[in-house]
């Protein structure tokens, strides 16, 4: 599919979901094969010019986020940092580039499982929680944190850890 028929599908999916309740935020993952930048360019494109909520690219296990980095600045677009694929996937860089950070409007929080298996948070190791507790220091204030962990009791268990990962003091 190319990105004209995904913004089409992507738009009208958009636009049944808005029946029950407003849509702030689309995220995007972006499609493997070649020229990934030109198909979110041209993807990116289509969906400024009508006008769709605003878009996150997520960084995946295929994407990182710095090859569209510039796009994604350019065009004011933002981001949907996935904390358990940095961690998972060695996105570390991601940490450090605070101009895109600051684009971030959603976290995914979960423990890296191999496989996207969404861990709870209390699965973190040390590292991966200093890794995540120093990034969340540079995110926006006004973002919106969710746990993308695909069971209740993993949900629960992770209640206990995310204020500390989120409002830790420096």
């Amino acid at each position: 599919m190319g990105p004209e028929a995904a913004a089409n599908v992507c738009l009208r999916l958009v636009h049944k979901v808005e029946l029950v309740a407003p849509v702030r935020a689309v995220v995007l993952h972006a499609p493997a094969g070649p020229n990934v930048l030109g198909k979110l360019s041209a993807f990116a494109s289509l969906w400024l010019a009508r006008k769709g909520p605003s878009l996150l690219f997520e960084n995946t296990d295929i994407c990182s986020l710095a090859e569209p980095a510039r796009l994604i600045m350019d065009a004011e677009l933002g981001i949907c940092l996935d904390m358990a694929h940095m961690a998972a996937y060695g996105q570390t860089a991601l940490a450090d580039n605070e101009p895109l950070l600051s684009r971030t409007g959603l976290v995914h929080w979960s423990a890296p499982g191999g496989a996207d298996r969404h861990l709870p948070l209390t699965r973190l190791t040390p590292e991966e929680r200093t890794l995540m507790r120093e990034t969340a220091k540079k995110l926006p204030a006004d973002i919106v944190h969710m746990p993308e962990i695909f069971d209740w009791a993993g949900v629960e268990e992770s209640l206990t850890v995310l204020p500390e990962l989120i409002n830790n003091p420096s």
